[in-house]
């Protein structure tokens, strides 16, 4: 044993995972929580178990620091472009979240 992880991938319905998670992590929580903005029927090839480790962390972060309401939301990017605008729009959204005043 070389100490590597062996990946178990398999087709995840990662918009069903990610509602589901949140659902649950709602349940022990007094924010609101909105799902209408997850795309269903995403599916992504990978791990199960790491992929529901990373969106339980990234969860966990916003019903921690949202002040009210967490609200998921989940697309499908017609291409890397699309994808990265996602992401730099998301991280704009978190900077300001952390600092209203900016």
């Amino acid at each position: 044993d070389s100490g590597r992880i062996v990946l178990a991938k398999e087709n995840v319905d990662f918009s069903e995972l990610c509602v589901t998670l949140a659902q649950e992590m709602q349940l022990r929580s007094d924010k609101m929580l909105d799902v209408s903005g997850v795309e269903a029927g995403i599916m992504v090839e990978g791990d199960e178990l790491l992929l529901m480790r990373l969106v339980m962390n990234l969860l966990d972060n916003a019903f921690k620091f949202a002040r009210s309401q967490v609200q998921v939301t989940l697309q499908k990017a017609d291409n890397m472009a699309a994808a990265k605008e996602m992401v730099a729009t998301i991280i704009n959204y978190w900077n300001l979240c952390k600092h209203p005043n900016m």
